[in-house]
């Protein structure tokens, strides 16, 4: 499991409070939503077609208990009791009001899990495309759970999506 050391925390501390305040201006005014869309993005903030949704980077898709357990009651305290797991091994949350994210953000930081759009690749062990080494445990959730066949098919469809032009993507006419 990621650890962060003590800069790791301060620096997510410090992005918490940066955007406690994006928001405290947003909620009064002072930001309208197209000054506020890149500052709620950076920090994994989505506006959906009802309500917001938040991701939350599960670095490496590896979860301790404690983790869990403390995901499990953001769920039930500032959603509707329940998160999704997103294919790259992130957890979002669709229903948390504007005014608690800070709060959200500043349970997720000791269990260092960070708020934002970081993306946690699934990758096979034997990754031909890309060459890179794993690190240790690295994308490797699913394959622990016994889905080899649910991880080779997330990263099949990834590569057709990543190698496919537009032009390919059109339908015959």
């Amino acid at each position: 499991m990621y650890r962060y050391d003590e800069f790791d925390a301060q620096f997510v501390a410090e992005r918490v409070e940066q955007f406690r305040g994006q928001v405290a201006r947003r909620l009064s005014g002072e930001l309208n939503e197209d000054q506020f869309k890149p500052l709620r993005l950076m920090n994994g903030l989505y506006l959906q077609l009802h309500a917001y949704m938040l991701r939350i980077a599960v670095p490496y898709g590896t979860l301790a208990s404690r983790q869990m357990r403390k995901l499990a009651h953001i769920a039930r305290k500032y959603d509707k009791g329940y998160g999704h797991f997103t294919t790259r091994q992130n957890i979002q949350f669709n229903w948390p009001k504007l005014v608690d994210v800070p709060d959200i953000d500043d349970l997720t930081n000791p269990l260092t899990l960070a708020p934002g759009p970081v993306r946690s690749m699934v990758r096979w062990p034997s990754d031909w495309r890309s060459g890179r080494p794993l690190p240790p445990f690295g994308g490797r959730a699913l394959e622990a759970l016994g889905l080899h066949a649910v991880a080779r098919w997330c990263n099949a469809l990834r590569s057709f999506y990543e190698d496919s032009s537009p032009r390919e993507c059109q339908s015959d006419k």
